[in-house]
């Protein structure tokens, strides 16, 4: 009867979506894990060398990460103290720069880098892990061109958010807090990094993403990511969930439909293409980024109780 009666029932639910189906004006903040109420001691140590200039340090990298995490930096007596040494070398070599046919003096370019850490975790004074950690950028053992020969004059430019890459340092202080504080702290550990701290110094270790760690977030993480990805402030904040869950859609469910609807029309660093993309890869629909049939045809389904997901995805 509900089938048969599909063509009268159409236009109803066209004047539900206009009336209930409309975006609403979202009151955007910086979202984060909740408050744990747990002080951490946090500390930073870097040993930078040549490489010394106006850049964001490591902490103050990672100070909002652990905020996103909902962990307190309060060093008070009997606080657990998580201590993060970093050694940065920049790596030079001497090259003969040839521009056309034309050969130029010998330069020496910082066209390496190499970066090692030490993380360790002690409760009362008692030490419970410590992990070790090593990345580099080899320089290229010839360069025909000149390009950028300026910049990689000075240690401070050599490349050492591909050295911080390799070193997987932002990994495993992802997979640390997830282990302490759980599957919420990382994923908002993974927002504070994306976020970044408020400067305009320039970002040596950019941390990009988190990599496969979202597999561990569990559906507390996940529904932290879809949060952040309506409602969050920051637009690289919400483009770099976007990103993330658009890569990760096997991880999705039917309670991330909503969310990544309401994305569609947000151009924050391609935040509605990818959501777009990842409602195409979860339910098997190709409406492209058409709010309107999005919403129809999802509050339709809901309306009638069928499937949405399409199961014959892979991953699922």
């Amino acid at each position: 009867c509900m089938v048969h009666g599909f063509r009268h029932t159409l236009p109803l639910l066209g004047l539900f979506v206009i009336f209930f189906g409309c975006s609403e004006k979202v009151e955007r903040v910086a979202i984060k894990a909740p408050n744990l109420g747990q002080d951490l001691c946090i500390i930073v140590q870097e040993d930078i060398g040549e490489a010394e200039g106006e850049y964001l340090s490591l902490k103050e990298i990672l100070d909002p990460a652990f905020q996103g995490a909902g962990i307190s930096n309060t060093c008070k007596d009997g606080a657990p103290v998580l201590a993060i040494r970093m050694v940065v070398k920049p790596l030079s070599e001497v090259y003969q720069i040839k521009s056309g046919f034309k050969m130029l003096d010998q330069l020496k370019l910082y066209t390496g880098a190499s970066i090692s850490s030490i993380i360790s975790y002690a409760v009362e004074q008692e030490e419970k892990f410590i992990v070790r950690l090593s990345g580099e950028k080899k320089c290229p053992q010839t360069l025909s061109i000149v390009k950028d020969a300026n910049r990689q004059r000075t240690p401070l430019n050599a490349p050492y958010r591909e050295a911080m890459e390799d070193c997987g340092l932002y990994d495993r202080l992802s997979e640390i807090v997830g282990e302490l504080y759980g599957p919420a702290a990382e994923a908002g550990f993974y927002l504070g990094l994306v976020r970044g701290p408020n400067s305009n110094k320039p970002n040596t270790y950019y941390p990009g993403t988190v990599g496969d760690r979202i597999n561990s977030f569990g559906k507390p993480g996940i529904d932290l990511l879809l949060a952040a990805l309506n409602q969050d402030e920051d637009i690289r904040v919400r483009g770099g969930v976007s990103l993330t869950l658009h890569s990760h859609v096997n991880l999705l469910d039917e309670s991330a439909i909503e969310p990544l609807i309401s994305a569609l029309n947000d151009e924050s660093g391609g935040a509605g293409s990818y959501a777009s993309s990842a409602l195409t890869n979860l339910t098997g629909r190709k409406w492209g980024r058409s709010w309107t049939l999005w919403w129809t045809w999802w509050k339709w389904r809901q309306l009638l109780s069928l499937p949405v997901i399409d199961t014959s995805r892979n991953g699922k």
